[in-house]
C-alpha cells in the first residue's frame, strides 16, 4: 500500500478535487493517507469482514454492517 500512496496523492494534487472517493477501499489505508495529506476522502467497501486500519478512524467507510 505505501508504495502507491505517494503516486495517488500526486494525482490528487494535480487535479485538486474538493472531494475524493476510494471505491473498494479495503481496510481504508489509502483513504487515511489521502486524509493525512489534507484532502477530503470517503471510502466504499462492501466486504463487512474487512478489518479497518487503525490509522483510518476519521475516514467514513460506507457499506459496513
Amino acid at each position: 500500500h505505501s508504495y502507491i500512496s505517494p503516486e495517488v496523492i500526486k494525482l490528487i494534487k494535480k487535479f485538486n478535487p474538493k472531494k475524493s472517493i476510494d471505491i473498494g477501499c479495503g481496510n481504508g489505508f489509502l483513504c487515511s493517507q489521502i486524509h493525512k495529506a489534507g484532502y477530503s476522502i470517503s471510502g466504499v467497501e462492501y466486504d463487512v469482514f474487512m478489518p479497518l486500519a487503525s490509522s483510518a478512524p476519521t475516514v467514513i467507510i460506507y457499506g459496513r454492517a
